[in-house]
């Protein structure tokens, strides 16, 4: 069973409530695990078949081989924009894009769009999933895919099959990109992540002692 599967399983059978605050304070969404993997599902659907043309370029090349030591298909990633009140939508999004195989590569809302599309140039990220609070300005980069991720609404239920991350795909390879916060350059350093990654961060956070 893969990694992204076992996490998607224990979030949809836990008795938790997933909650997304404002700026204010004020909660503007509740969701329960079944709810947010039902989501992640049908989600899935705008993410199949996507193709940006063109190879790896030399940025995305050196991104990826430092931290896995394999060139990442340009073709693969797919940035993510989301608001601050936004967090929920932002990992459906995520968790939709890797079970489709994707590297995702998140940009900061609190960037200015200037420097938000420096990075998509910068790594060659032709593909966006954003929330309702930001796709306006997504779709003016005029990039190759935009996509809208919003969880408004209630999902079929999924099934099992749903669930499933591809089996070509090893949990060593790269599912996600995100920047350090200093810079040694025009841009911060991209660090990979891969699922192997997240698991591992997980299973630390269970041997805390308040947990």
């Amino acid at each position: 069973m893969s990694i992204l599967r076992t996490i998607l399983e224990e979030i949809r059978d836990a008795e938790f409530i997933l909650e997304t605050y404002d700026r204010q304070g004020d909660c503007v969404l509740k969701m329960t695990g079944r709810e947010f993997v039902d989501a992640v599902a049908h989600h899935r659907g705008a993410f199949s078949g996507w193709t940006v043309p063109g190879g790896s370029d030399s940025a995305s090349q050196s991104a990826s081989q430092s931290a896995s030591g394999s060139a990442e298909p340009r073709s693969k990633l797919v940035g993510l924009l989301f608001k601050s009140e936004e967090t929920i939508e932002f990992l459906v999004a995520a968790f939709a894009a890797i079970a489709e195989g994707f590297t995702v590569v998140p940009l900061s809302p609190n960037w200015t769009a200037e420097l938000q599309l420096r990075y998509l140039n910068q790594y060659k990220i032709r593909a966006m999933a954003a929330g309702a609070g930001l796709v306006k300005r997504v779709e003016e980069w005029g990039l190759d895919r935009v996509v809208t991720v919003s969880v408004a609404e209630n999902f079929p239920s999924a099934a099992a099959g749903a669930l499933d991350y591809p089996d070509n795909l090893p949990e060593s390879r790269p599912c996600a990109w995100i920047f350090t916060s200093g810079t040694s350059g025009a841009v911060p350093k991209c660090t990979v992540i891969s699922m192997n990654n997240i698991a591992a961060a997980i299973d630390n956070i269970k041997k805390l002692d308040f947990l």
